[in-house]
């Protein structure tokens, strides 16, 4: 997950994050933000192969909405053990967003 010429996949998910939610008026705060991507690349480094791009943002995205989503409804905060749950759910629903492109 590291940059390449500027972009940031783990950091345009938490962008990406922020315009759907800002789009369903829900705020994104600082703390859900960091904690979200924080949950999201423990879950992303247990895999054995680095993630493409598109699929590091995707997933980055998604976690980062579903804790924001969780703190808004004062639900129990997201769990990593449910991240890397959903992380498994992810590959094989977009299986094709995890291959490698060129």
């Amino acid at each position: 997950m590291t940059a390449v010429w500027g972009y940031d996949p783990a950091q345009a998910g938490v962008d990406q994050a922020r315009s759907r939610l800002e789009r369903a008026e829900v705020e994104l705060t600082d703390e859900a933000a960091e904690r979200g991507l924080e949950i999201a690349q423990d879950a992303l480094h247990d895999l054995t192969t680095a993630p493409p791009a598109p699929a590091t943002e995707l997933f980055v995205e998604q976690v980062v909405v579903a804790v924001a989503m969780r703190e808004l409804y004062h639900e129990p905060d997201l769990q990593r053990v449910e991240a890397a749950a959903y992380l498994g759910v992810a590959r094989w629903f977009f299986n094709s967003l995890w291959h490698d492109h060129p």
